[in-house]
């Protein structure tokens, strides 16, 4: 992972066991009771040539299916203390939806 902002959140996101990319939350503030933030997902797996993240794209980009992930805090997610070991502990299951989008049409409609 890249070093932290002051306020930034980073937790890896995770495909079929293959850490594929992070979820940032930039400025973090959490407030008592209920808070609502938005993230955002970061494809950058460590390694391009891995198949299981090549899959990942190449599915996410070809079907219109939910492809499972999971989401995992690390020690290093967060650069405050009282923080990272508590989000070293999260994980989250969700998915992300294939855009059903062929290279070819996309071309084709391109102004």
């Amino acid at each position: 992972m890249q070093p932290k902002g002051t306020v930034d959140i980073e937790l890896d996101v995770v495909y079929k066991d293959v850490v594929i990319g992070s979820t940032v939350l930039d400025q973090f503030n959490l407030l008592p009771g209920h808070n609502v933030m938005e993230a955002e997902f970061r494809y950058q797996p460590s390694d391009a040539n891995n198949t299981v993240a090549q899959e990942f794209i190449s599915s996410y980009l070809s079907s219109d299916e939910p492809l499972p992930l999971t989401v995992k805090g690390t020690s290093d997610s967060s650069p405050f203390g009282s923080l990272q070991t508590a989000l070293s502990h999260v994980t989250l299951g969700t998915s992300l939806t294939g855009t059903h989008t062929s290279l070819h049409s996309m071309f084709l409609s391109a102004d």
